[in-house]
């Protein structure tokens, strides 16, 4: 395993989180772009954003979130190979193990017009919306699922900082005040150039700050669950038989459990 891939496991663990630097080219970026926005014109929506949650399809939703894309290898299929890059998978693997398996993929799109995004977690990965609603916060001791989403834009001052609180595997995760306060004792703001790849723990609180400048915020990703995790509810059965990607994709598929 390299030492690059070491040390990203090791601030998951130690911290929560990590950024990978520039982990797409230009031209990745530039595809991963129109992709997404032609996934929000085909919506008609005159902005990406609703403060109150509104089904336009089973795999998009506008929120709070923005434009929130499930399954985005469904709608877009030429998406797969671009998605992870080889870096990423390493220092997956280094922190979850070698049979780590794809729960999920997704995107969303946001603008100015969406406010400061509450602190929020991950814990549950395709599951999360029923483990927030009953309020659960268990203290997990090991690594077991990681959010991971690439930016195709800067991610600045005016770009919408993200902001996370630090905290190694099996510390407590209480909140550390109102979620709708940004002022949250003890948290860091993360920027970093366009196309890198934040890296969540799934326990980590981390929310985002308004954009300050016109345009699209948008980011792709997905969720990496280990083999040891315990088994979701939900599943994305769209991954189930899909043979695109490129044969890193395709691991990550090969590995998923059987139901």
């Amino acid at each position: 395993m390299a030492a690059g891939a070491q040390h990203h496991a090791r601030e998951i663990a130690e911290q929560g989180y990590t950024v990978l630097e520039r982990t797409h080219e230009p031209e990745a970026l530039e595809r991963l772009t129109k992709i997404i926005q032609q996934i929000l014109e085909d919506t008609g929506l005159e902005r990406p954003y609703a403060a109150v949650p509104r089904e336009l399809s089973k795999n998009l939703v506008v929120n709070p979130t923005g434009l929130a894309i499930f399954q985005l290898v469904k709608l877009a299929p030429e998406a797969a190979p671009l998605l992870f890059s080889s870096h990423l998978l390493e220092a997956a693997r280094a922190a979850l193990g070698d049979d780590m398996f794809l729960e999920l993929t997704g995107g969303s799109v946001s603008d100015a017009s969406r406010p400061f995004f509450t602190w929020h977690h991950h814990i549950g990965g395709i599951d999360v919306e029923g483990v927030r609603q009953r309020g659960e916060l268990p203290r997990l001791q090991h690594c077991e699922r990681l959010i991971a989403v690439t930016y195709l834009h800067e991610i600045d001052a005016e770009g919408g900082e993200l902001l996370a609180i630090p905290r190694r595997l099996g510390d407590p995760m209480d909140p550390r005040g109102d979620e709708r306060d940004p002022d949250w004792p003890g948290a860091v703001t993360i920027r970093f150039p366009r196309g890198s790849t934040l890296v969540f723990e799934q326990s980590t609180w981390h929310a985002v700050r308004p954009m300050q400048r016109p345009g699209l915020r948008m980011f792709v990703g997905g969720y990496f669950t280990a083999q040891r995790a315990p088994r979701t509810e939900l599943v994305d059965e769209s991954l189930d038989g899909f043979a695109g990607g490129g044969s890193d994709f395709q691991q990550l598929l090969a590995q998923r459990p059987r139901r």
